[in-house]
């Protein structure tokens, strides 16, 4: 069998299969010269990034991570280390590594892609570039505990950041649904040294 190396842990298949929990194919395009890898905020899902895979494909074979404890993987327990988390989606982009990569985070997904590409530039396949987005360097550290707070004091907070719509915090069930993923996401970037 075919085996690629990953970053942390046991050698991974070189298969790229749909049920791969990890990665998030919207528009495979498999001739790409490059393969975009997403990470989203805090909160955020691998479907905030289907209008890229519509956008660029065929340029670039977009790589959606789906994190643990949202969507198809909210049964899933959400990761509180950033630093597990780098761990685990380093190991999850291994296969993917046969052509060039440029990491591109958000937010949260900034500070992961930090991380991820450090792993993956110490297992030898460094990609081609890190974009990140909305969030000030890993070495810019302010003490917050947004986590902390009560899900009224998570909500004011998305609130004033603007980025989730209103209706979504505004209803119950939804606003249930959602801050789990959030305050897990949060917990990890406020605890991350």
């Amino acid at each position: 069998m075919n085996t690629a190396t990953p970053v942390h842990g046991r050698p991974t298949p070189a298969v790229h299969t749909a049920t791969d929990p990890w990665i998030r194919r919207f528009q495979p395009a498999p001739d790409a010269p490059v393969r975009l890898v997403c990470l989203p905020h805090a909160g955020g899902s691998a479907a905030l990034y289907l209008p890229f895979a519509r956008a660029l494909s065929p340029l670039a074979d977009v790589l959606a991570i789906q994190y643990p404890g949202r969507q198809d993987r909210r049964a899933e327990p959400g990761i509180t280390r950033l630093e597990d988390l780098a761990d685990l989606v380093a190991d999850a982009l291994a296969p993917w590594t046969d052509r060039p990569l440029v990491v591109f985070g958000h937010s949260m997904g900034a500070l992961l892609g930090y991380e991820v590409t450090a792993r993956l530039e110490s297992a030898g396949t460094a990609p081609r570039a890190l974009i990140a987005s909305g969030r000030r360097a890993p070495s810019c550290h302010r003490a917050e505990s947004v986590h902390r707070r009560t899900d009224e004091g998570v909500v004011a907070e998305l609130r004033r950041l603007g980025g989730a719509d209103p209706a979504f915090l505004d209803d119950p069930e939804l606003r249930a649904m959602i801050l789990p993923s959030v305050r897990t996401d949060y917990e990890a970037i406020e605890t991350y040294t």
